[in-house]
């Protein structure tokens, strides 16, 4: 296809139009009439019929110009009507252009929503640790808390406590259990509490009851910051040795090595060892 300029177009359309109509107003006229004469009754009939006339000889004659008038241009009426429909499709934007844009705006589109799937993401990750840091801080609020309100004994708790102590000595391990049970109920919180709890485990070891001094030792391992940790480790020991139970004394003994190495029983711990195998 041809591209031509659109303003040569224009001018070639008005040049072709005012040829056209020239050239169809002079094959039209018959030969004697005069063009002076007035123009009326039968002159003027034969006048519209001249120039209403849409099909016979004329017509071919007119379009055969036209034709012959195109040649000479360098022109077809191909090219013609190219030309009109180039003007036209100038004139509005062409369906490619629509597709174009449309596609841009999705693809934006695409993009945003990357983006927001980025952002809910990372605001996602953001609560997420929040609500760790809470519970962290929580649980922080919470010892320190525990750790508060563990009170100091008073005379009176002392004097309690003391002879609870005395009982144990004298070997009334029943009367020192009752005494030492009774601390805890009233006092769970004193900072004597975990040894009121050891010496309960001491009575009933004993008593010879080994499975009740058990539980009791492995109670004290419950409180907090307790000063009786490896006490209670080491009688563990000694109440499966005592059930004859050798590979469970075995580990006790083992655990109170490897977990409180700086402890003063450690090396009754490997005595107790040596002495199994």
């Amino acid at each position: 296809m041809k591209h031509q300029n659109p303003l040569k177009n224009i001018f070639v359309l008005i040049i072709i139009s005012i040829l056209t109509i020239f050239l169809s107003f002079n094959c039209g006229r018959k030969p004697g009439i005069d063009e002076n004469a007035d123009i009326g009754g039968k002159d003027n009939t034969e006048f519209d019929e001249l120039f209403n006339t849409t099909t016979g000889q004329d017509t071919k004659e007119g379009s055969g110009d036209e034709d012959e008038v195109l040649k000479l241009l360098g022109l077809t009426k191909q090219e013609k009507t190219e030309t009109k429909q180039e003007e036209a499709a100038e004139q509005k934007p062409s369906e490619k252009d629509h597709l174009e844009e449309i596609s841009a705006l999705e693809k934006e589109i695409d993009t945003k929503n990357l983006e927001v799937q980025r952002l809910t993401a990372e605001l996602e990750n953001q609560r997420r640790r929040s609500n760790e840091l809470m519970t962290e801080l929580e649980t922080e609020r919470s010892k320190t808390k525990n750790v508060a309100s563990i009170s100091a004994p008073s005379s009176s708790y002392r004097a309690r406590y003391e002879n609870a102590r005395s009982e144990y000595e004298s070997r009334h391990y029943s009367a020192a259990i009752n005494l030492f049970e009774e601390l805890l109920a009233e006092f769970p919180n004193n900072s004597y509490a975990d040894n009121c709890q050891y010496w309960i485990g001491e009575s009933y070891y004993g008593l010879g009851n080994y499975t009740k001094a058990i539980t009791a030792f492995e109670k004290v391992f419950t409180f907090p910051n307790s000063n009786k940790n490896d006490d209670a480790q080491l009688k563990l020991g000694m109440c499966y040795l005592r059930m004859n139970e050798k590979e469970r004394a075995k580990e006790e003994f083992e655990r109170l090595i490897n977990h409180y190495p700086q402890s003063e029983y450690v090396e009754k711990a490997r005595r107790f060892l040596s002495s199994l195998f």
